[in-house]
């Protein structure tokens, strides 16, 4: 997990998300990095039966499922924003390799992640190019990355462990609060990984 955030860690680093200044500000790059991290501790951690595609969504949705939020009040659509966000400025993840069909269930998951949970799992299952076991998989996911994502709301104290939707995460909240307290930041000062081109981080 560690050499995994140390890696994608620093893409985060160049995605342009603004560093939290106040308390009032939690959804910047600390966040992302909170984020990055709980999946990846969930990836090799919690027993589940996720393969490397799987784990390669994970940190697809970490890093950019936020990339297109603007406010830091609720807002329903920022994960479509950031799903247009991303194919607007072309933006593609040095290391990460997604079939069509992972790049589908990945946008899925950032357009849906600040939706009601039902009203993402009906998208899933609307999909009417996906398989039966595809939607599961999707929806397991999707299952998943919320709960990442939530866990992180230990920041302001808005998280409520009851509502954690898979076993691993609900024994997290702890390790999502001993991550406030950690200096994420100074794990990734070594010298950035080079990108290729201008749109690959």
């Amino acid at each position: 997990a560690l050499q995994d955030f140390l890696q994608y860690g620093r893409t985060a680093q160049q995605l342009g998300y603004p560093m939290e200044r106040t308390l009032f500000q939690v959804h910047g790059l600390l966040h992302i990095l909170r984020v990055l991290l709980l999946s990846l501790i969930y990836y090799y951690n919690s027993g589940d039966a996720l393969t490397v595609a799987d784990k390669h969504i994970l940190i697809y949705f970490s890093l950019l499922h936020d990339i297109g939020r603007t406010s830091e009040d609720r807002d329903d659509g920022h994960g479509d924003a950031s799903v247009q966000l991303i194919r607007t400025r072309g933006i593609r993840l040095k290391g990460i390799s997604l079939s069509r069909k992972d790049f589908q269930i990945a946008g899925l998951l950032i357009r849906f992640h600040c939706r009601d949970d039902q009203v993402g799992l009906d998208a899933i299952q609307s999909q009417s190019n996906l398989s039966r076991r595809e939607k599961e998989r999707a929806k397991h996911l999707y299952q998943i990355y919320k709960d990442m994502d939530g866990l992180d709301r230990v920041w302001f104290n808005g998280l409520d462990y009851r509502m954690l939707r898979t076993e691993y995460g609900r024994k997290l909240p702890l390790v999502a609060g001993c991550l406030l307290e950690e200096r994420l930041l100074d794990a990734l000062q070594s010298d950035l990984y080079g990108k290729e081109d201008s749109n690959e981080y």
